[in-house]
């Protein structure tokens, strides 16, 4: 016979096990479909980081003024640690510049396929993942979003007040191809 105590654990248990896999299966969907990838972040602000040129930035020095969020999809908390990042943004010198990226390899990005790619360079990779922790519910799910673009491509190509535009399009999974190709530099 087991005893009541170790019945209300395991009962508990089965039901953190079913919360986290619904809440996994969750965050697959929106990984996979934007619409539900918006109503995640209207629940959970996603939050953000950007590495360009060697450094960790809230809003690099690429944009001509502060990032906006229409949407109110992101979060205000700065960068607190890297696994607590939901969207990176690698901004590249080039393709070859992800070599600098010391943070790259951690995401998951392959640096040699990306480092032998052609200029003008825009990728976007999205998984997500149940991550465990020190924490009185040691499992938690995450997701992550990878946006990797040759700037210094881009800033050839388009204007450079559309920068903020495209970048947070892609960070939301919003299509871009419209701003693409109303954004064009004059030649």
């Amino acid at each position: 016979m087991l005893s009541p105590l170790f019945k209300y654990t395991f009962r508990i248990s089965l039901v953190y096990v079913a919360v986290l896999i619904c809440y996994f299966l969750f965050l697959a969907a929106a990984v996979s479909f934007p619409s539900i990838a918006i109503v995640e972040r209207k629940l959970n602000s996603a939050t953000f980081s950007f590495w360009y040129d060697g450094a960790f930035w809230d809003n690099p020095p690429v944009f001509t003024a502060i990032m906006d969020d229409p949407e109110n999809q992101f979060s205000n908390d700065g960068l607190k640690d890297w696994q607590g990042v939901d969207i990176w943004v690698l901004l590249l010198n080039g393709p070859e510049d992800i070599r600098n990226a010391e943070i790259a390899p951690a995401l998951g990005v392959d640096v040699e396929s990306i480092a032998s790619s052609e200029p003008g360079l825009m990728t976007v990779s999205a998984n997500a993942s149940i991550l465990w922790r020190w924490h009185p519910i040691p499992f938690n799910g995450a997701r992550r979003r990878v946006v990797i673009i040759d700037i210094k491509r881009l800033g050839e190509t388009r204007k450079a007040e559309c920068f903020d535009e495209i970048i947070y399009s892609m960070m939301i999974a919003r299509p871009i191809s419209d701003l693409m190709e109303n954004c064009r530099a004059a030649d």
